[in-house]
């Protein structure tokens, strides 16, 4: 049988790379854009700049990060996803529980002692 913090980061690593493939052709389809637009800006304005930063981007990183260094990872997927719906409040909908919900599992199983970065510099003794 397999121990209850084996089957955390198991659905954490599922969940987050099918988030990241999504994310991966979310973030392809935003770019590449309407083909009747062509030579038109990819952002309206900053703060559109500034949410697909946060959105699918950052997202990304935390959830690929969190491959490693899981609570670092969680912790910077849910940051960004927080970052948005301070940036665009009506995003507050269960869409966006749907990508929180790999981070949570990272943080929750960094903080129940899964991988953590190590510090330079620290002496070991032997």
């Amino acid at each position: 049988m397999m121990k209850p913090g084996r089957l955390l980061q198991l659905t954490a690593r599922i969940t987050g790379t099918l988030m990241v493939a999504f994310l991966i052709m979310v973030m392809f389809g935003a770019i590449t854009g309407d083909p009747n637009k062509a030579g038109a800006p990819l952002f309206a304005d900053m703060r559109q700049a500034l949410l697909f930063l946060a959105f699918p981007i950052i997202t990304i990183i935390g959830l690929a990060l969190a491959w490693r260094f899981e609570l670092l990872g969680g912790l910077i997927t849910l940051g960004s996803l927080m970052a948005v719906v301070l940036m665009q409040p009506d995003w507050l909908q269960p869409f966006v529980l749907v990508p929180a919900l790999p981070g949570v599992l990272y943080a929750l199983h960094g903080l129940m002692g899964g991988p953590i970065p190590a510090i330079h510099g620290t002496k070991h003794s032997h």
